[in-house]
């Protein structure tokens, strides 16, 4: 038996229940109707009373707000607390009896996607706001190390010996699918994420080459193995897989 847990995105609704026995491709979370949507606890984050909420806003309904913009502030004899928005969007309506402010986002702050869904049959093990837990009878192999979160798809194996992987290592068929290979080079990690590759597994993850995806914002599961579990893995090459670097775990199919 192995544990899976399942990240759940912002603006998901839950779809299964702890205990519930569930099959490979059913649905685990759907995303939510209001989504779009985005409340504010203006009155709590500034210690006011909710129907005074009016007389600190600095934006009204159908008025624009940009990330990083005032959309509050409340004065004292010695300071000025503000309230800066962390999302872009309108400003849809106030509701002074809880002193929130209501938008609709607009731009990369909309939540898309599809639903969540189930890569293994199980049992719901473990049920939270942001994640589902699943116990499989698939067997998993455990890594040592991870960065980047969970991804399912073909298992590529790459080849090189002794040498890294390159960026010319990296091809289209990858996209969307999981790449195997001893060593990585900075530029194969970029290239990979880039074009869309799903996940990494690797025999060793260099922490500063980490840094670099994360500083251009490139979130690349990436799974760091042993060399028995690199070995186990390679003899797998075109089956499906299931990457959760959070877990460290990574099962076949």
């Amino acid at each position: 038996m192995s544990l899976l847990p399942i990240q759940i995105p912002t603006g998901y609704t839950l779809s299964v229940q702890s205990g519930e026995t569930v099959v490979a491709g059913q649905v685990l979370a759907r995303l939510s109707s209001d989504a779009s949507l985005a409340r504010i606890q203006v009155a709590s984050l500034l210690n006011i009373p909710p129907k005074k909420i009016k007389k600190y806003l600095r934006k009204n309904p159908g008025d624009m707000v940009k990330n990083g913009e005032i959309i509050a502030a409340k004065a004292s004899f010695i300071s000025i607390s503000e309230l800066v928005s962390q999302i872009t969007g309108t400003v849809l309506s106030i509701d002074e009896s809880k002193g929130d402010l209501i938008l609709e986002k607009t731009g990369q702050d909309v939540v898309s996607g599809g639903d969540v869904v189930s890569p293994f049959a199980g049992v719901v093990t473990d049920v939270q706001e942001s994640q589902v837990t699943l116990s499989t009878k698939d067997g998993g192999l455990v890594g040592t190390k991870g960065t980047g979160g969970s991804a399912k798809g073909q298992l590529f194996l790459i080849e090189t010996g002794q040498q890294a992987v390159e960026g010319a290592h990296i091809t289209v068929a990858m996209i969307g699918n999981i790449v195997l290979g001893s060593l990585f080079s900075k530029e194969a990690l970029v290239k990979a994420s880039g074009m869309g590759v799903a996940g990494v597994v690797s025999l060793k993850i260099d922490d500063e080459d980490i840094m670099v995806l994360e500083q251009k914002r490139m979130l690349l599961p990436i799974l760091e193995v042993d060399l028995q579990t690199w070995q186990t893995l390679a003899k797998q090459a075109g089956k499906n897989v299931y990457l959760d670097s959070v877990a460290k775990t990574i099962l076949v199919s």
